[in-house]
């Protein structure tokens, strides 16, 4: 099983045909976010997790950020072909490893990039860098894949998923993604998971959505869809 650098180092040639696959899904979050932009001042905009750099760019010229592009993922394939310039930056690093002095007005970790970090320690590290890197009047937006998600995984197994998270079963919510012999270990969220990330910080969500996997249009209960979230900072 190999860990989530090695499998995207692997994926690197063929993401061209998963990203089409869920192109309508991408770009209704893409466009959530450059909505959610308008009329805001983001001189610094940070992407974790962000491949091969065309979705992170794209909203960066969409949301017109002032100073620096940050793009951040451990995977040296997937963004070997980025080209960096004054403005925009490639850090082929852990996120939990960055260090920075800047504050970024727009924060994004896209398409279930969450659900690769190792264990729920590293999330929770990654919530408190999130809390740390974020301006005052910053956003930070991410959408993870749901196990409760019964239109894309079906009611046997979203009923699987209910029971093992009821029983406390251990390794509840982890699957393996990919095929023999590119698979890696993927963690697949539920809608009352985000909450225990953002203990001791002062991140709060603003706002939750339900995306169809499938349609990219918006759907009324987490059954129907994957978590789309929109966070904010307290400052008092």
């Amino acid at each position: 099983m190999k860990n989530s650098k090695d499998y995207y180092n692997n994926l690197s040639e063929s993401y061209d045909s998963e990203t089409i696959k869920r192109l309508k899904y991408l770009n209704k979050v893409d466009d959530y976010i450059i909505q959610n932009c308008q009329g805001n001042l983001i001189n610094n905009y940070l992407d974790v997790g962000s491949g091969d750099g065309r979705r992170s760019l794209k909203i960066a010229d969409k949301v017109n950020v002032n100073n620096t592009i940050f793009l951040v993922d451990n995977s040296e394939s997937m963004s070997s072909n980025i080209k960096e310039n004054d403005r925009v930056k490639v850090c082929n690093i852990s996120v939990n490893d960055l260090e920075t002095e800047l504050k970024f007005d727009l924060i994004t970790c896209l398409w279930n990039v969450l659900g690769h970090f190792p264990d729920k320690e590293s999330i929770m590290c990654f919530f408190k860098k999130v809390d740390s890197f974020l301006s005052n009047e910053g956003i930070f937006v991410f959408d993870v894949n749901n196990r409760y998600n019964i239109a894309q995984y079906g009611n046997k197994n979203v009923a699987r998923n209910i029971e093992k998270d009821i029983l406390q079963e251990k390794g509840s919510g982890w699957f393996t993604l990919g095929n023999v012999p590119n698979q890696t270990q993927v963690y697949i969220h539920s809608p009352f998971d985000i909450n225990f990330y953002l203990q001791s910080t002062n991140l709060y969500i603003e706002e939750t959505l339900f995306i169809d996997y499938n349609t990219g249009g918006e759907v009324n209960t987490f059954f129907e869809g994957q978590l789309l979230y929109k966070l904010k900072k307290r400052t008092i």
